[in-house]
């Protein structure tokens, strides 16, 4: 006890003697050069004395956390490479700390041995800390795991690591869902279309946040650190001069993107939340927008900040009105300013022969006072919307359905399982004078079999 109390003796005398001849004032940190005056063996002791004492006392040094960081990032590689059956699910949260960069090829290594991972969730948080090689690289190994279902990335950035990962989810991968996608060019927008291409068996996929790259040119004063901003180039060149007269920005059209997840057969669910800017983009076709509706297996589809107008109104209510093989029962179209009451009333009038729509939204869920939308449907187009969608919640399309199989007109007096379903729903909401003047408009012989109180 005695001998450690003079060795931490010793290092605060030299560490004191240090600091005075650096001439800045601080406390020492064990990844700072140690006086030449201890012996390398001395150094090595002291150091690890020193850091089981502030361990002890709960006090947590650099090369403490490095350690820690560096143990856990070994510790990861290893149990990915274990092939553990109980480990499904990998999650990278965080920001990879110290010596990251020493394990990296460790779990590149791990992830190619393993056959038990089905689901990968990564937050733009441990995103940003990579480089643009170092994601395109996990994202390859990622897209390889052979048991992957689910990959969720939020904050992916640019197009060429969604691109690595894509490519070699051919199989299994289920449900995808992307984060703030930076696309730098039309070449861009046909290699995440042809990727996407690919997966024939997703099921669900959410894209937000599709933004067209841009480049900020900027200057660093060396005199004192600080960074000047003198500018965003949205045309993609850096070696621009400034000076030169700037060429019209050619738009980037995001249809093939759209158009690939149209014509994957078994995309039941499709969340686009673009957030797309009008004046770096085209304008999205009726024929992409229709596409996403036609597909039967297609069970919800919401287009939000996609900048729809009437025109995609009238062509989303033209395939969910003709097309009777349908089964999508939520549509969303919120956050989409340019749509008109002409819009909200072409789609209003679409679910009159619509049977398998459930659920319309078309306003944004949470709204602030400085947030407030420019556009949705009128008080009188919202309740007619809502008088249909209860009835298709009621069972409306089954019943129809079940009385043109039949070909029953209801005039021969008798009572038949489809009559019951139209007086159940009649008892169900009977308050409701909207539902009930639709049922026996619908079925006038049903009063026959009411008795009127």
């Amino acid at each position: 006890m005695n001998n450690k109390s003079s060795l931490i003796s010793q290092l605060a005398a030299a560490t004191a003697s240090a600091s005075a001849e650096r001439s800045a004032a601080g406390r020492f940190r064990l990844n700072e050069p140690m006086p030449p005056s201890l012996r390398s063996t001395e150094k090595a002791t002291i150091a690890s004395q020193v850091a089981t004492a502030a361990a002890a006392r709960g006090e947590i040094t650099t090369d403490i956390i490095a350690h820690r960081r560096r143990t856990a990032a070994l510790a990861l590689a290893s149990e990915i490479r274990a092939n553990d059956p109980k480990l499904t699910s990998l999650k990278l949260y965080r920001r990879p700390g110290y010596g990251f960069n020493d394990t990296f090829s460790n779990l590149l290594q791990a992830l190619a041995q393993n056959r038990t991972i089905q689901s990968v969730e990564m937050s733009w948080i441990f995103l940003a800390s990579l480089t643009e090689a170092q994601r395109i690289i996990l994202m390859t190994h990622l897209g390889r795991l052979p048991a992957l279902t689910k990959l969720q990335m939020e904050g992916i950035g640019p197009a060429s690591a969604l691109v690595a990962a894509l490519r070699g989810c051919r199989t299994n991968l289920q449900n995808l869902r992307v984060g703030s996608l930076r696309i730098s060019s039309e070449q861009d927008v046909k290699e995440v279309a042809d990727a996407l291409s690919q997966l024939q068996s997703l099921r669900n996929v959410l894209l937000s946040n599709i933004r067209i790259k841009t480049n900020m040119r900027y200057r660093i004063d060396h005199a004192d650190g600080s960074v000047h901003i003198e500018g965003i180039d949205d045309d993609h060149d850096d070696t621009a001069s400034t000076e030169q007269p700037q060429q019209p920005r050619r738009l980037v059209a995001m249809d093939p993107i759209l158009e690939a997840l149209a014509g994957i057969p078994t995309l039941s669910k499709i969340a686009l939340q673009l957030q797309l800017d009008s004046s770096k983009v085209t304008r999205l076709t009726d024929k992409t927008i229709q596409s996403l509706c036609e597909v039967p297996s297609r069970k919800y589809l919401m287009l939000h900040s996609c900048n729809l107008d009437d025109e995609h109104c009238n062509a989303i209510s033209k395939a969910l009105q003709d097309n009777k093989n349908t089964s999508m029962y939520s549509l969303s179209l919120a956050e989409n300013e340019d749509i008109s009451a002409n819009g909200w009333c072409a789609l209003a009038t679409m679910l009159e022969k619509n049977y398998s729509l459930e659920y319309l939204h078309t306003d944004a869920s949470e709204r602030s006072y400085h947030s407030l939308p420019t556009s949705f449907p009128s008080i009188y187009c919202r309740a007619k919307m809502d008088h249909y969608l209860k009835l298709n919640r009621a069972g409306r399309g089954k019943l129809l359905l079940a009385d043109h199989n039949n070909g029953d007109d209801g005039d021969d007096g008798e009572e038949n399982d489809t009559h019951k379903g139209w007086i159940e729903l009649l008892i169900k909401d009977k308050e409701d004078l909207n539902v009930v003047f639709y049922v026996f408009q619908t079925n006038p012989p049903l009063c026959k079999h009411v008795e009127l109180v």
